[in-house]
């Protein structure tokens, strides 16, 4: 019996075949097992929170079993996809994976401590970073839109103002006009978001003529112009700053912990480039 039993362990093809059951056995109970999927506390919470975000309300006990069945689906094809390889090369995905990812990276940098001596260091370290822009205020009479004011009217209007230099009679002279006759100071930006880019360019151009000038376009028509103050740019002080001093500050020093934080990572790996071409 074991010169038989001997007999068959040498053989080749038994040797193949008894091989070739074991795999056999090992693929069937693997087929027989199954991934569990397990849904829990902070999975409902998600849930729910995610669906009174959309609907304003909280999920109903039929609704919640709704989005469990949902969830798991999900996640059902989401890992059948991977099984399948059908993750790798896509781009997409690896940016949304780059993105979670970098999220879980700020989500877990501290806080930044925010101290007058820390604010201090950071204002004078990026103070050219915070200038006032130069400004301008002004009034204006409006000559309507279309065609440039005949030169007559123009000067009938500058001859009234300079009788009544002092007197608010500019204010009934020229046509009604939608908007404000005075301003006070703006910078061009603002000045151009208003009135157009040219009359912007314009007024800040011709800032130091005394008296009224123009006409000028803007975007609405033309218009006589007298400018009123001129604040050249200048930096703002720590104190006009405020809050916002503080939210750049605690930007940068995020910025700075989550480059760190990522350089921790890479310390982990090893890049390399075939940068041989066929």
């Amino acid at each position: 019996m074991l010169d038989r039993l001997r007999g068959l362990l040498t053989d080749r093809f038994t040797v193949f075949a008894l091989v070739g059951l074991a795999f056999f056995g090992i693929d069937m109970l693997n087929s027989r097992q199954t991934d569990r999927i397990h849904i829990n506390q902070a999975d409902l919470a998600m849930l729910e929170g995610r669906y009174e975000l959309q609907a304003g309300r909280s999920p109903s006990a039929d609704e919640l079993e709704a989005l469990i069945a949902f969830h798991a689906r999900e996640e059902i094809l989401v890992r059948e996809a991977r099984r399948l390889g059908l993750d790798q090369g896509d781009v997409i995905l690896r940016r949304r994976l780059a993105q979670k990812m970098e999220l879980l990276l700020q989500d877990g940098l501290p806080e930044p401590v925010i101290t007058d001596v820390a604010l201090d260091r950071y204002y004078e370290a990026t103070r050219d970073r915070y200038v006032r822009p130069a400004r301008i205020g002004f009034r204006h009479i409006y000559l309507g839109s279309g065609d440039p004011p005949a030169p007559v009217e123009v000067d009938r209007l500058r001859n009234a103002l300079r009788e009544s230099p002092t007197s608010e009679a500019w204010r009934g002279m020229g046509e009604a006009f939608m908007l404000a006759r005075e301003y006070a100071p703006r910078p061009q930006p603002a000045l151009a978001e208003l009135f157009g880019p040219g009359f912007a360019a314009a007024l800040f151009d011709a800032r130091s003529q005394s008296g009224w000038w123009g006409p000028i376009q803007s975007a609405y028509g033309w218009h006589l112009v007298r400018a009123l103050t001129y604040e050249p740019e200048a930096p703002l002080s720590r104190a006009e700053l405020g809050a916002t001093l503080i939210e750049d500050f605690t930007a940068s020093e995020r910025a700075v912990a989550e480059a760190e934080a990522y350089d921790r990572l890479a310390r982990r790996y090893e890049v390399t480039v075939d940068r041989a071409r066929p």
